[in-house]
């Protein structure tokens, strides 16, 4: 809990976050103790330091126009990964899951910008990795 007097600007670490998305979000309490809630902020949390999140996935081309092409450099022989697809926002337009290591979607629908895959494996429920990809 922060207490404040006044206006200002306000920051918070979370010591211990989930890997993968994260929602977040301020709880505020006036002065008659009426408490009001703000907007969930997603965050996508990755841990880089063993490079888990990113060295296993290989999204290309990126960037893409129409046809995305995702590969997951994992080696277990009974795959079954779910896939969801954010936007910038975190807001998920696409989920599936799939029993491969390569997965293909058109794109070509979606408004330019940037968007984050992230995969999960199905039985273990282990981020897999999250990657970013630029919808031209």
């Amino acid at each position: 809990m922060i207490k404040s007097n006044g206006l200002g600007t306000y920051s918070y670490t979370d010591p211990n976050p989930a890997k993968g998305l994260n929602n977040y979000r301020v709880q505020l309490t006036d002065l008659n103790n009426d408490i009001s809630l703000s907007k969930e902020l997603p965050l996508m949390y990755a841990n880089t330091k063993n490079n888990i999140s990113n060295s296993l996935l290989t999204i290309y081309p990126n960037p893409v126009t129409e046809t995305l092409n995702l590969t997951i450099g994992q080696t277990n022989a009974s795959a079954n990964y779910n896939i969801q697809l954010t936007n910038s926002s975190g807001v998920i337009l696409k989920a599936v899951n799939i029993t491969q290591l390569y997965w293909k979607n058109n794109v070509a629908g979606l408004v330019p910008g940037t968007y984050i895959i992230r995969v999960t494996d199905n039985k273990t429920k282990q981020l897999i990795g999250t990657g970013k990809f630029l919808k031209q």
